[in-house]
């Protein structure tokens, strides 16, 4: 009969592996999001860049345009458009919220001998939902991307356990 326990060493293992995608996973959405994103005028020079047509002068010309569109009412919640640049931004931004202090939890584990079997598994579910969040997120999935992050944040919120009494096993 084989044990499913992890070793420390599994555990760095798979700590490494999911480190390792999810640095990839937010290589992949930073780059989605800055392909839709307006660019600086010196970025031109490098050729032709997606959104260049939707950047905004610092300071509107007065001419019967920009008066005509002062005079409309500004958009209401249902009116609102949620763009695809808009979507990405907050899947980046809620990648930085929650990747960086998952991935500090988990090789807080790590350090501090907790049950790598915990570990192991906390960071799995960790990296798995962390993509699925994305995709989820970036094909408007709802209530699934709730799912996701929700078992992803779990994952790191039983991993923090995991770390106090591992610390304070050591102690």
């Amino acid at each position: 009969q084989q044990s499913m326990a992890f070793s420390s060493e599994d555990a760095k293992v798979v700590l490494a592996f999911c480190t390792a995608l999810l640095f990839f996973k937010m290589t992949f959405t930073f780059g989605k999001q800055g392909s839709l994103a307006s660019r600086p005028p010196e970025d031109q020079v490098m050729g032709a860049v997606a959104g260049d047509d939707e950047m905004q002068p610092l300071s509107p010309p007065d001419d019967d345009v920009n008066a005509e569109h002062a005079r409309q009412p500004p958009p209401t919640k249902r009116m609102s458009k949620f763009s695809d640049r808009d979507r990405w931004n907050r899947i980046v931004q809620n990648d930085l919220e929650n990747i960086p202090i998952g991935l500090i939890i988990l090789w807080v584990n790590f350090i501090c001998n907790s049950n790598a079997t915990v570990t192991s598994i906390c960071a799995i579910l960790f990296a798995t939902c962390r993509i699925l969040h994305t995709i989820l997120y970036a094909f408007q999935m709802q209530p699934f991307r709730s799912i996701a992050y929700s078992v992803a944040l779990l994952s790191i919120s039983t991993a923090a356990i995991n770390l106090v009494i591992g610390a304070v096993s050591e102690a």
